[in-house]
């Protein structure tokens, strides 16, 4: 085997040990939380509930009130940002491993697996709604600012 053979197949496998790594310690990370995800998971879906609360609130005392187009806008922004909270939260859930009806099969290793594995193929599905999320709390945040003053 040839040397650039030879580095091509350890890369290979470094990554694939790494992966198995990633999967096997999320498997038993599911495992053992409450939630049925991840601790990062769980943490992303806390802030975005927080934040989708926040908007409704913001939506249901501003639109009564509107007076301008600044007021409009802040409304058309917390709907959006509603939004992709509800898309990231629906995309969490899915995630989250599917807990047995009976109290013998409440956990098992298989769903928190299948929900490792799943949570790692929506990963950039899950870091894409989090930009935007992100950017839409940015813009609400600088919007409020500018109504502020």
């Amino acid at each position: 085997m040839d040397p650039l053979s030879t580095i091509g197949l350890a890369s290979a496998i470094v990554q694939f040990i790494d992966f198995g790594w990633k999967i096997a310690k999320g498997t038993n990370d599911v495992y053992k939380s409450a939630a049925g995800s991840t601790a990062e998971n769980a943490n992303i879906e806390f802030t975005v509930e927080q934040l989708k609360s926040l908007t409704n609130q913001l939506a249901t005392q501003t639109a009564p009130f509107l007076e301008d187009s600044y007021d409009e806008s802040l409304l058309s922004l917390a709907k959006r940002c509603r939004q992709i909270s509800e898309e990231l939260l629906k995309l969490l859930k899915d995630v989250k491993a599917k807990h047995a009806k009976s109290k013998k099969d409440s956990k098992s290793k298989w769903q928190s697996f299948i929900a490792v594995v799943r949570a790692e193929l929506k990963k950039g599905e899950k870091v894409e709604l989090l930009t935007r999320l992100q950017e839409c709390r940015r813009e609400l945040g600088l919007h409020l600012q500018f109504m502020a003053r």
